[in-house]
């Protein structure tokens, strides 16, 4: 079982640090600053290096067997619905099916 904490994640979410590298479908006790344990299911990486992993909180039946979002699916999505002119963000792993800083909207000027 993992150890981890938890950390505030761009769009408000919480999110699981875990110090080490971790798997979707991982089991970990993330520790509040107060003391309380909750034993937790990992599910999306949302980012890994320097000795940390970032990992979003497993729903039911998410995060086992780890596979790609059901928006990714498949493979690339060029040809598959994508909006003409459609760009990335510039957030690392930004695309049209998912992203944590744009919600897969894309680049827009001003934001």
């Amino acid at each position: 079982m993992l150890n981890a904490t938890w950390s505030k994640g761009r769009q408000g979410d919480w999110l699981a640090r875990v110090a080490g590298a971790a798997q979707p479908g991982d089991q970990a006790i993330v520790r509040s600053r107060d003391g309380r344990e909750k034993t937790v299911r990992l599910g999306r990486i949302v980012w890994s290096g320097e000795g940390v992993t970032l990992a979003t909180i497993a729903r039911e039946g998410e995060g086992e067997g780890g596979g790609q979002p059901a928006a990714q699916a498949g493979g690339g999505q060029r040809g598959r619905g994508v909006r003409a002119g459609w760009r990335p963000c510039g957030y690392p792993g930004c695309n049209p099916g998912y992203c944590d800083e744009c919600e897969g909207e894309g680049y827009r000027p001003g934001r």
